[in-house]
């Protein structure tokens, strides 16, 4: 049965320059590939481009709308209790009401375009869009795109002294959005447990569904020298590549030589000049990036969801040493499909391994490869099935 989705997305899927746009770009993909009417409702809470987004949903298929934060500014006597509150517990004024971020100007042209078209599916990404989930009545299946757990997200930030950033919420809040939704997409098994330990929704975990073209077949020939690390501007990846460069690649350097780390994405911005890093910077098409590269790299230290990034290198192929934190989720590939380490020396000890050992990055290439390709086969199964049982029922 054809369903005409809509999917209501703060997350442009246009350009695919950050993991979340990754994500909601193969998820939606995914569901058009099975036969389903896709239906875009870009909420301009960052700069998408629009033309190239119109261009792929259709002329009929893509909308946007301008978004404005609501202003949560305490004046007068919740100010005061404002101050007390977080005088008495610090964390709260890290935490947001679930619909903090949610701008109620968007309804009308959500009730437009429903009475306009008649969606039987929508699809929110983020739990604080949960919201927009209030506009259809029960002949609509609600789904939410998770991407992410938002229940004290921000003592991530904390624990590793940094700043907390974007969206945090209580666990009371995060199972008020849940709860608007007839299923609950998790991108993770470990996620989708603490989702179903604060919610009584049906979740399923649809993880990642990725690019399979193998960059490197055979390996290049000549010695293996590049290393490749990807990523946005947010803060884990900043601080995470630039902890990389300062203790893990002088100990690379020493023991190869001639090793270069190449750096493309945002995060260029902010990484200053070395001797072997190379910065790439924003490049329309990222595959060029890994067809330079001989390893990829992901020493990301903290962070929750699907660390997307690893996930992709695996699909492309390549040779990959990430950390734990990185490679959750993909627990079950470690030592097969990738290396992992914790530490500058470990992690150190692994690139070189790869490096100087062209038949372990070789045999490490195919099995990321396979590995690849048995994890789009059982998501994308996931996906069909999500919507097949619903129609079914």
């Amino acid at each position: 049965m054809k369903r005409k989705i809509l999917a209501i997305s703060p997350v442009p899927s246009h350009p695919q320059n950050a993991g979340n746009r990754v994500r909601t770009f193969r998820l939606l993909t995914g569901l058009r590939e099975l036969g389903h009417e896709i239906y875009f409702l870009f909420i301009r809470a960052e700069i998408g481009d629009e033309g190239s987004m119109k261009e792929y949903w259709g002329q009929d298929h893509y909308f946007s709308v301008p978004y404005q934060r609501p202003s949560k500014k305490a004046v007068g006597l919740q100010k005061l209790i404002n101050e007390i509150k977080h005088y008495i517990d610090p964390e709260s004024r890290y935490l947001y009401s679930i619909d903090d971020f949610y701008d109620a100007t968007i309804d009308a042209r959500i009730d437009e375009l429903h009475k306009s078209i008649g969606f039987d599916t929508v699809i929110v990404t983020y739990v604080y869009m949960s919201k927009a989930l209030e506009r259809f009545n029960s002949r609509t299946l609600k789904l939410i795109d998770t991407q992410d757990v938002l229940t004290n997200r921000h003592r991530l930030y904390l624990e590793q002294g940094a700043r907390p950033q974007w969206f945090s919420t209580t666990a009371a809040g995060e199972k008020k959005g849940l709860d608007r939704s007839d299923i609950v997409i998790a991108i993770q098994e470990k996620e989708k447990n603490h989702f179903e330990s604060i919610s009584h929704k049906r979740v399923v975990t649809i993880s990642h569904l990725i690019t399979l073209k193998k960059i490197h077949f055979p390996l290049p020939e000549g010695p293996l020298q590049n290393l490749l690390f990807v990523g946005s501007v947010n803060p884990i990846n900043v601080q995470s590549i630039q902890a990389f460069i300062e203790h893990t690649m002088p100990l690379i350097v020493r023991q190869t030589g001639n090793s270069k780390l190449l750096v493309a994405g945002k995060v260029c911005e902010k990484l200053s000049d070395t001797p072997y890093c190379v910065k790439l910077g924003e490049m329309e098409n990222i595959e060029l990036a890994y067809a330079q590269a001989d390893i990829v790299i992901n020493p990301v230290s903290y962070g929750t969801g699907l660390n997307i990034k690893n996930i992709e290198a695996l699909g492309y192929g390549m040779p990959l040493v990430t950390t734990s934190i990185g490679s959750k989720g993909l627990e079950a590939g470690q030592d097969y499909a990738y290396l992992a380490a914790d530490n500058p020396v470990d992690f150190a000890a692994s690139v070189v391994k790869l490096l100087t050992d062209r038949n372990l990055a070789g045999t490490l290439s195919d099995r990321a490869y396979a590995y690849a390709e048995r994890w789009n086969q059982q998501h994308f199964a996931a996906l069909a099935g999500l919507l097949e049982k619903e129609c079914q029922e």
